[in-house]
């Protein structure tokens, strides 16, 4: 009867059967090549439910999500790199974080010319800065806000953009009570595909982590607009644009289908005490390999009135270990910048 079949306590008996349907709270990536390669996880291949954290993969061996995945919360720590293959999607249910430290930060390419990523719930993509150090930074997700890099007191902070047609640099650490048209509002947005200048805890040194909560960009970015102003410009810094890399991953100045029409084939890259610099045209000069770190904000050259494009493509990422440039990066070629401002907008 039922009672003697052999098959009476199945589960008990089977307990690793195929009709078991729970997945692993927490499973950690610690393995090289494919994400449904149960044993590169600490916990086994990630399910809806289950807390994926990648710890560690390499710049040319990345994570590689060449299956239709999902997991619940993802985070990406630093030294770990993820890319989900064109025609696939990985699906986060929960939330999706970046880590960053002082040697770097996780790093992602998903989107346009890679697999898509479906994130539910909350973005936070993290750069660590250190304290008292010049960093000219971008950010990685379209819809945040001036508020994520302001900070008080402004004697202490720097929060600039650059503005080309008077090659100046524009206030952005609006004081508490501050009004009038000189300031931009906490709430107005961070401008996609643009860089910004800050400094933060000028007297105490102390480091600072900020994080970006927009939507990831996954589309091709024209920063708008990028000028040429001979009639007001200072000539030295004529057509200087200071723009940024808009994405969670590296960008190549050589790779990819760049709009650069009326664009000089030199970008500047400041470390904190002065230029690096390097020529799409020749390969020379002292950004290694033309590679661009993500957050990075970088200055081009419009080269004149006629119509322009800068266009930055999604098929330029890349993914590196390098951080974003800070002052103990240094370089050979020197380009001088006095740092003013002034309340014009």
């Amino acid at each position: 009867n039922g009672v003697n079949a052999p098959t009476y306590n199945y589960l008990k008996l089977n307990p690793t059967s195929t009709f078991a349907t729970t997945s692993p709270d927490i499973s950690t990536w610690n393995g090289t090549g494919s994400w449904s390669t149960s044993a590169n996880w600490s916990n086994g291949v990630p399910g809806a439910s289950t807390n994926a954290i990648i710890a560690q993969s390499s710049p040319t061996a990345p994570l590689l999500v060449d299956v239709d995945a999902q997991c619940n919360n993802l985070t990406i720590q630093v030294g770990a790199y993820v890319t989900v293959d064109l025609g696939r999607t990985l699906t986060v249910n929960g939330n999706f974080t970046i880590e960053s430290s002082a040697t770097g930060a996780g790093s992602l390419i998903a989107g346009g010319t890679a697999g898509n990523i479906n994130i539910i719930g909350d973005i936070a993509i993290n750069q660590y800065l250190l304290g008292a150090k010049q960093y000219h930074i971008s950010p990685p997700v379209d819809n945040d806000t001036l508020g994520a890099l302001q900070a008080y007191p402004t004697s202490d902070n720097d929060f600039y953009r650059w503005r080309e047609k008077t090659s100046m640099w524009i206030e952005l650490n609006t004081p508490i009570g501050g009004t009038g048209s000189q300031y931009d509002p906490p709430g107005d947005d961070l401008r996609e595909g643009f860089g910004y200048h800050v400094l933060y805890n000028l007297s105490s040194g102390t480091p600072v982590t900020k994080t970006y909560t927009g939507d990831l960009i996954f589309t091709d970015v024209t920063p708008s607009p990028v000028t040429y102003s001979p009639a007001t410009a200072d000539p030295n810094w004529l057509g200087a644009n200071l723009v940024g890399n808009p994405y969670p991953c590296a960008i190549d100045w050589d790779q990819g289908n760049w709009g650069k029409t009326n664009i000089y084939e030199s970008i500047y890259v400041w470390n904190g005490l002065q230029y690096l610099s390097y020529n799409g045209s020749t390969g020379v000069g002292s950004l290694t390999g033309g590679i661009i770190p993500p957050m990075q904000g970088f200055f081009i050259w419009v080269n004149s009135e006629d119509p322009h494009n800068f266009r930055i493509p999604t098929d330029a990422r890349t993914h590196s270990s390098q951080a974003t440039y800070k002052e103990s990066n240094v370089g050979k070629d020197v380009l001088k910048l006095s740092l003013e401002y002034s309340e014009a907008t």
